[in-house]
């Protein structure tokens, strides 16, 4: 891999068998994602940007080509040193913010951190400063159902990046949000860009993906263009 790229895709496929026919859902993908960048990888329902999302986060394996996270092999890896990597690479935000209900943000925050088996006070003191960071210090105490929907996604953003990921994947991030929400999570993202993070965005609406700085568009399972904005 070159000098600043954390993420080499090439030339890979992904086929599934369902019911004994083979779908291909991604054909003959390249890509690599460079530190620091924020790209918006964008298509409709059924367009293999999920699929893609699956590879990228270490959630799935292509059948065919090769994947490197920085000295990582996605491709060859073990279940065992994929879900390793997931841990340490890979920050994820999804659409539903996927929080424990029944515990609070600050505890939502640490819980990475107990999987990465950090020492407890360190742990706590880098899950207070994250929540501060993401606007959330008055909020810690809080469980999500005391939260808006904005605020429980910045809770997921802050268990994001509490492990200090090399990618913060976000799926849809402002898909369960109000407009006004939404504004401020996309606002939050391109900061922390600015500040240096790599985030990859998958989303089908287009106003999300202004935000970035790259858009890859991706249709029937192959990327029809890679733009910088």
């Amino acid at each position: 891999m070159l000098p600043n790229e954390i993420l080499r895709i090439t030339n890979i496929s992904k086929e599934y068998r369902m019911d004994g026919v083979e779908f291909r859902a991604l054909s003959d993908v390249s890509l690599t994602i460079r530190k620091g960048e924020f790209v918006a990888i964008m298509g409709p329902s059924g367009s293999g940007k999920s699929t893609l999302m699956h590879i990228i986060g270490c959630l799935d394996k292509p059948t065919e080509g090769a994947v490197f996270i920085e000295e990582h092999k996605i491709s060859m890896a073990s279940e065992k040193q994929l879900a390793a990597i997931r841990n340490t690479h890979i920050g994820f935000v999804f659409q539903q913010f996927n929080l424990l209900r029944r515990t609070t943000a600050l505890a939502n925050v640490v819980l990475p951190l107990v999987y990465a088996k950090i020492p407890a006070k360190e742990r706590l003191e880098r899950a207070k400063n994250m929540l501060t960071d993401v606007g959330l210090s008055d909020k810690m105490e809080n469980f999500p159902s005391q939260l808006s929907g904005g605020q429980q996604q910045r809770v997921a953003i802050a268990r994001a990046l509490v492990t200090n990921p090399t990618i913060v994947l976000a799926d849809e991030p402002t898909g369960n949000l109000d407009s006004k929400s939404g504004a401020e999570i996309l606002n939050l993202l391109e900061k922390l860009n600015k500040n240096g993070r790599t985030i990859v965005v998958v989303t089908h609406d287009e106003h999300v993906a202004s935000h970035a700085k790259r858009i890859i568009l991706i249709a029937d399972g192959k990327i029809l263009s890679d733009k910088k904005l």
